[in-house]
């Protein structure tokens, strides 16, 4: 799997991280403490205990500041990448807390990136490998899919001699109360459903995925499947129900 850049250099808990871009953030870490050993040790400071010769008191100071701050946003780096890996899992970040034990924290650090994430959305958000395994959730066909039908205006050709004269102008035939009904409904035809059902849900997500790219589809089904969540808590729904429409959700193209 090709893990974006994006995945792995951000400061950011949100989200979830598969055990590839985990894996990557964690070489990144280990890049950024090899550097912080080598400012440690090259470059003056009063971190060390040792002042040179020659070198200001007060420029000691400030780049003893500047190393302390580089380590601390290494550090915050490495947390945000633990929790963006416990919530792939399923567990909440406060399990990092487990980064302050001593010794503990390389086994554990390890053990994260060997446990495979939980499938499909999780309330963190959706499964950061759904773009390989979509094409087999999804269950598809061999027959071709049938091309949307589009209304198509029918031309009639005239001759000369079905013209009328001009002194004679032809008067428009009222519609009938069939053709006002059509008429009437045919701007709301192209409308989103309500989504005060489950159905209704499902059938605005549908609406609104359509010609979409897979990333808003995703994020899509993510919101609808909250909303269906809610329509459960409020009672408007069953279990069953909301088991159905949810799964119906997912295995939306």
């Amino acid at each position: 799997m090709t893990v974006a850049i994006n995945e792995v250099l951000t400061l950011s808990p949100k989200g979830r991280a598969s055990r590839e871009a985990y894996w990557a953030s964690l070489f990144v870490s280990l890049i950024l403490a090899a550097i912080f050993l080598v400012l440690i040790g090259l470059v003056p400071n009063s971190l060390t205990g040792v002042q040179p010769a020659g070198f200001p008191y007060w420029l000691a100071q400030a780049v003893s500041a500047v190393i302390l701050l580089y380590a601390a946003a290494s550090a915050v780096y490495l947390t945000a990448a633990v929790v963006r890996r416990l919530h792939d899992i399923g567990y909440a970040g406060i399990a990092a807390l487990f980064l302050i034990i001593p010794g503990v924290q390389f086994i554990v650090l390890v053990i994260l990136g060997l446990v495979p994430g939980k499938k499909g959305l999780n309330r963190f958000g959706p499964d950061p490998l759904a773009v390989m395994t979509l094409g087999d959730a999804v269950p598809t066909s061999s027959a071709p899919r049938a091309a949307p039908r589009r209304p198509v205006r029918a031309v009639r050709e005239t001759s000369e001699a079905e013209v009328l004269p001009p002194e004679t102008p032809q008067k428009p035939a009222a519609p009938d109360a069939a053709s006002a009904r059509t008429a009437e409904t045919a701007d709301f035809r192209d409308l989103p459903p309500s989504e005060d059902t489950a159905e209704g849900l499902f059938q605005a997500a549908r609406f609104k995925m359509a010609g979409e790219s897979l990333s808003i589809r995703l994020q899509v089904k993510a919101r609808y499947a909250g909303k269906l969540r809610g329509l459960l808590k409020k009672g408007k729904i069953s279990q069953a129900d909301y088991d159905l429409w949810e799964r119906r959700l997912h295995e939306l193209p």
